[in-house]
């Protein structure tokens, strides 16, 4: 007898949340969050591209199991608007994170909050005032410990020197011990001479970390330039981080997001190396691992078509995973997977 081992997921639901998306419209890099009354909250930026003045933070709602039609969350007159994230605190306070700026160089990180679960919003203030680069979350939710410590997984993209070509990948964690008024920097560290990103990507390095917490250690999964998953740990709350190293997971220099039930990691991204310098972002997948990212299997394949799906966010509710990502640049799609836990006698 042996076990045959590895979670399996069956989609439960799946839903486009822009209606009627136009030609010259383009969306990407959502986030969602569930609310206490079981309401689901997504955001994403949208505009006629990346980069344009137009784009602005966008959001839908679901009630009941209904999806209500977009809305604006946020809009700073003539600035590019990236990459929100959401997040709810144990006390009860909602968090809307954005970036704005003409590039990742010069972003500045704006932040509103709600106490009514989005209902109304306070007035956009800098994250960190004077920053620029971007403090606070990157791409990915914040972690809130048992202690009330919130972990925010930042990063930074920023030219070597006014002359250089290639962009330093930095990532690090923000670190609030007061419910999110100030904000304390530290780095993940990274061995710079072994990379070899730089021709293919015009940059080094590692970014967009996504932070789960496993029996008080805090485990980074980081976006690399390298082909594959890096991870660092901290066993004393993110204060000190251990030396970024890759992962078995290939990885294409895309947006990757990690949630946890129970002692399993679900960690969601397009597992390809792709050193063509058009990096693939497809197949869109669900992979699972049980010892802490030493070694992975597949879950579920959500799309393997041509065409891009990427930049996933995730989040664990229960036995289920919620996920969104960005479908062809012209939708964001939502699903709901239920896990089942396929461990059994083998005979």
């Amino acid at each position: 007898m042996q076990k045959r081992l590895g979670p399996t997921a069956v989609v439960t639901s799946r839903h486009f949340l822009i209606p009627s998306p136009l030609a010259s419209y383009s969306c990407h890099a959502s986030t969602l969050v569930q609310l206490p009354s079981g309401d689901i909250l997504v955001a994403w930026f949208a505009g006629s591209e990346e980069g344009a003045a137009d784009t602005a933070i966008w959001g839908a709602r679901c009630v009941s199991g209904h999806w209500h039609d977009p809305v604006l969350l946020a809009d700073s007159s003539n600035l590019p608007h990236w990459n929100p994230v959401l997040f709810r605190s144990r006390s009860g306070t909602l968090f809307l994170f954005y970036k704005v700026g003409f590039d990742t160089r010069s972003w500045k990180t704006m932040v509103r909050v709600s106490n009514d679960d989005g209902v109304n919003w306070s007035i956009p203030k800098e994250l960190v005032a004077g920053n620029i680069g971007g403090r606070g979350p990157s791409k990915n939710k914040p972690l809130e410990l048992p202690d009330g410590t919130i972990l925010a997984p930042g990063s930074s993209e920023q030219f070597l020197s006014p002359q250089s070509r290639v962009q330093r990948w930095e990532a690090f964690v923000d670190r609030s011990q007061d419910a999110g008024a100030t904000w304390s920097l530290v780095s993940i560290p990274m061995n710079y001479d072994v990379l070899s990103g730089a021709e293919q990507f015009g940059a080094e390095g590692i970014i967009q970390p996504s932070l789960i917490y496993d029996s008080g250690e805090v485990i980074a999964f980081l976006r690399s330039t390298e082909g594959f998953v890096y991870r660092s740990r901290s066993i004393d709350a993110g204060r000190q981080w251990s030396l970024a190293k890759p992962l078995c997971v290939p990885h294409n220099n895309s947006g990757i997001d990690a949630a946890l039930i129970g002692r399993t990691i679900y960690l969601v991204l397009n597992p390809v190396s792709d050193t063509s310098g058009s990096p693939s972002r497809t197949p869109l997948c669900v992979m699972s691992s049980r010892d802490r990212g030493d070694t992975w299997q597949l879950v579920r394949t959500l799309e393997n078509t041509p065409g891009e799906y990427s930049y996933p966010a995730v989040i664990a509710v229960g036995s289920s995973l919620l996920l969104t990502y960005t479908w062809q640049r012209l939708n964001i799609v939502y699903c709901r997977l239920q896990i089942e836990d396929d461990e059994v006698d083998v005979f």
